[in-house]
């Protein structure tokens, strides 16, 4: 394989490899976020008063 042929494999490796990454982050930062609602409801929760304790 010369250096003209691997050229667009190696774009396309590289393009594989970035899209990989931002679709982990992105779900990665999704589960954050539900966990920080979670969370948030949890606090409120707690903070009600007159609510019995669990």
């Amino acid at each position: 394989m010369t250096l003209r042929e691997a050229v667009p494999w190696v774009a396309a490796a590289y393009i594989l490899v970035w899209v990989v990454i931002l679709a982990y982050v992105w779900i990665i930062g999704r589960k954050l976020n539900r966990l920080e609602r979670a969370l948030d409801e949890l606090e409120a929760q707690q903070q009600q008063p007159g609510t019995p304790d669990a």
